[in-house]
Order: C-alpha cells, then sequence, then structure tokens
C-alpha cells in the first residue's frame, strides 16, 4: 500500500494539511511542537483508527474546534484505489467512509493499510510493563487477520462481564451460577483462540528477531523470545498443544481457580496475564541490556514485524518512523534508511532537522523533504 495524498483538518495544531505524498522515503523535519507527529498520527487514525500515541480522540481536536477530519487517499499492490475518510466530533462516535462503505467501524478497516511504527516509546516493549508487549504482539496479529482482532474485543467483553460477576459476589455475596457459567464458557473460548494464535507466532517470529539483531548489531550475542502464556506450567511443551488441548487446559484452570476469584472478585488466569521474555545471552534483557542494547532489540523487532507482515499480507506495510534518528547513531540510521528501501516501503519519518538525511547520496534521491511549522506543510526539496 502506498499513500499518494493526506488532507488534515483540525487535528491538533494542523488547522487545514493538503500534502502530496512521495512512494518511497518522505521527512517531515522542523521544531519540536511544530505538528510533525501529527502528520504520523493521522496516518494511525486511518489504518488502525486511533492514533500511535494513545490519545483520546478528544484531545486530538484543534482547540477552538468541535471536530476533527482527515482524508487519506491510497493505492494498493493492484494499483487500485483506497480511500478513506473519518470525522470525529466531540461526543459522538467516529465516522468512518472507505470505497467499501459508509458508518463502518475500526475492524473494518484495520489490516487495509497495514503499518509499523517505531517511536522512542516503544523502548517499553523491552524495559516496561507486560501489558506492552502484549499490545505488540496484538497489533501485528490484528492487522494480519481480522478474525484475531475480533476474537480480542469478544474476549475483553467476556472477561469484562465475567470480572463483574466475580467482583460482585466479593461485595454482595451473591453469585449468579448460570449467569457465570455462560460468561465463563465464552471467556474460555476466546482465550483458547487468542492463545493458540500467539502460539503459532512464535513458532516463526523469534527467529526473525534473532536473525536481524544478528544482523543490526555484528555481534555474537545470542537473544531470544520465550513465550509465556498465564497458567501452563514452564515445563510443559505448549508448542505441542493443539487447540482443543488449550480449551481443556482453561477449563481446569477456571475449576481449580474459581473458588479463590470469587475471593478476591477478579478472574486471576488468561492471555491478559501472558506476556515474552527478551533475553541476552539468557539473561532478561529488561534487567541486563545496555541503551544501545535496547535500541538494537527494538529495531530487531519492527524490522521482524515488517517482514512477517509483508509475507502474510497482500499488502505491504507502511512505515511511520517517529523522532528515532536522534536516538540512533549513523551506523543505525544508515542501516535502518538502506534495509526500508530494499524492501521498497513507503516510509514516513519525522526529525528536527534534514541534515542526517542528506549525508548519503544512497537514499537522497529517493526522499522527498517537506518542512512543518505551526502546523503548516510544505515541500521543500532544495
Amino acid at each position: 500500500m502506498e499513500i499518494r495524498y493526506l488532507h488534515i483538518k483540525n487535528l491538533r495544531n494542523h488547522i487545514d494539511s493538503e500534502i502530496e505524498i512521495n512512494n518511497n522515503l518522505n521527512v517531515f523535519y522542523g521544531k519540536n511542537g511544530a505538528g510533525k507527529t501529527t502528520i504520523l498520527e493521522a496516518i494511525s487514525l486511518c489504518s488502525l483508527a486511533k492514533s500511535f500515541t494513545s490519545t483520546p480522540d478528544a484531545n486530538l481536536i484543534n482547540t477552538g474546534a468541535n471536530a476533527y477530519q482527515i482524508e487519506c487517499n491510497a493505492k494498493n499492490i493492484m494499483n487500485l484505489e483506497y480511500n478513506i475518510k473519518l470525522l470525529y466530533q466531540k461526543g459522538m462516535r467516529k465516522k468512518i467512509s472507505t470505497n467499501f462503505g459508509d458508518n463502518l467501524s475500526p475492524k473494518d478497516i484495520i489490516g487495509e493499510m497495514p503499518l509499523v511504527i517505531l517511536s522512542p516509546d516503544l523502548n517499553e516493549i523491552s524495559k516496561g510493563v507486560p501489558e506492552k508487549r502484549r499490545e505488540f504482539i496484538d497489533k501485528i496479529l490484528s492487522q494480519i487477520s481480522k478474525s484475531y482482532y475480533e476474537e480480542l474485543i469478544n474476549f475483553r467483553k467476556a472477561l469484562k462481564n465475567r470480572n463483574a460477576i466475580l467482583n460482585n459476589y466479593k461485595n454482595e455475596g451473591i453469585f449468579n451460577n448460570n449467569l457465570f457459567d455462560s460468561w465463563n464458557e465464552i471467556f474460555i473460548k476466546y482465550a483458547t483462540r487468542i492463545v493458540y494464535k500467539r502460539l503459532s507466532f512464535f513458532k516463526e517470529f523469534p527467529e526473525l528477531f534473532r536473525n536481524y539483531y544478528k544482523f543490526i548489531t555484528s555481534n555474537n550475542e545470542e537473544v531470544n523470545l520465550i513465550f509465556e502464556p498465564d497458567g501452563f506450567d514452564e515445563n510443559e511443551n505448549i508448542f505441542n498443544f493443539d487447540i482443543n488441548d488449550i480449551q481443556k487446559h482453561y477449563n481446569k484452570i477456571s475449576n481449580e481457580k474459581l473458588n479463590i476469584e470469587k475471593i478476591r472478585g477478579l478472574t486471576l488466569f488468561g492471555p491478559q496475564k501472558d506476556d515474552f521474555q527478551i533475553l541476552i545471552n539468557d539473561y532478561p534483557a529488561r534487567d541486563r541490556a545496555s541503551q544501545g542494547q535496547h535500541k538494537s532489540i527494538i529495531i530487531a523487532l519492527k524490522f521482524a514485524e515488517f517482514d512477517y507482515m509483508n509475507e502474510r499480507k497482500t499488502e505491504r506495510p507502511i512505515v511511520l518512523l517517529d523522532d528515532i534518528f536522534s536516538e540512533l547513531d549513523e551506523h543505525r540510521s544508515n542501516l535502518v534508511l538502506q534495509e526500508l528501501l530494499k524492501r521498497n516501503a513507503q516510509t514516513f519519518i519525522t526529525s528536527t532537522n534534514r541534515y542526517p538525511f542528506e549525508l548519503s547520496d544512497n537514499y537522497l534521491e529517493k526522499i522527498s523533504f517537506y518542512k512543518v511549522e505551526n502546523g503548516k506543510v510544505k515541500k521543500n526539496n532544495q
């Protein structure tokens, strides 16, 4: 997929920005607060129906306005147009329209224009809490498979209702067995499907990650990703489990934990507690990795993500790089750009200046520069 045109209205400090897009590297440069990241947020909204910064929609609206609007024109691998329009008004449901219809929901557009996003905040994948690592997996699998995204939605609904019944027993002493059994069955059904697909992911993805880390660092460090699904013994070879084995296991755990769950008023098992370890030389990267190693880990994860999605989608992912080159040395910066060009990946880059991208003739001719100032965008290739 390649974006050709963006029209952004009242999104943060962009009052009315129209941007013609290059199909290779697009560098948006300017001072902090100029509105560079907002352009990437607009693309994220058109792809994922939300900003990659996790900012609530109401906070994205320009001060003084009551709505934001984004129009995006793209072409897919078959050179067919894909147009999307989003309108969000305060207090209203987001309106999404594409070639395929109006009044669409996020599940209808996620995966149509696949994204790989790299920003400094993503260091939390290797440094932070398990939620960030689950989010990393779920974004990849949701863009590959609409059914996975729908299963996540159904699972979260079942978890919410299961927790409400348990919490009601804790606080009121009232337990509706029939209602609990109904939601517990739904909970286990979708928990099983989610973990089964996460298992399939971890059968292939770690090898891509290991290869890229070795390539980026040019050293002999051993890295790995170890999936840690909640509720399964580490001595069990869960990768030999089929979907029925997982469901039986969850039914068993549910029976074993019900009494303590009623006391705690909370679900104590399931994929909402899954995690994966990132290891360097058999030690957790979270505890042992240097700043440079963390940067290499995130770059390796993102290149692995690109290849994993590219092999499974008919559309080549678009890459968003938000202010990462201030975090990288010259070697890593050049490596990232060269690898993206090899893959013919349309790339959007934000930077405080254009100087780093003018140093190499290897990719200069394929870059379009855009100066961003006070929410206004001007192409400037001179």
